[in-house]
This record gives C-alpha cells, sequence and structure tokens, in this order.
C-alpha cells in the first residue's frame, strides 16, 4: 500500500515531483515464522496466522544476515 506524503511536503512548502509506479510483490522463500521460531506454531489469534506464513526472500535475507 503506498503512503501519499505530499500533503505534508505541500504544507512544509516543499516543491517536489511525483512519480508513480506498479508495485510488484516480493518473492517469497519455502521457509515460515514457525520453521525459525517453533513457539509461534502455540501462538493464538492473528500471531497463530502469521507463524504460516512463509517469509519474503528479503526478510530471509535480512535473518540470516543478523545471524552471522
Amino acid at each position: 500500500m503506498p503512503i501519499d506524503s505530499s500533503h505534508i511536503l505541500k504544507t512544509l512548502g516543499y516543491d517536489f515531483y511525483t512519480i508513480s509506479e506498479e508495485g510488484e510483490e516480493p518473492e517469497l522463500v519455502d521457509i515460515t515464522f514457525k520453521d525459525l521460531v517453533p513457539e509461534f506454531a502455540k501462538a493464538d489469534g492473528h500471531a497463530k496466522v502469521v507463524a504460516e506464513r512463509r517469509l519474503y526472500k528479503h526478510q530471509y535475507r535480512a535473518y540470516k544476515a543478523l545471524l552471522n
């Protein structure tokens, strides 16, 4: 979901250009949040839904980088 900050920039007196592009869905990996943190599988409500979701590739790469 794009965020439109143009009203803030206008209020602050900035001149700016707006460039809009179509978004694209990031690539997924075959690893879920519960694969990384097994305790998430025991969660309730929305947390359990998130636990079942696959990570985006950039999330997994960041996770691996933090481990090193």
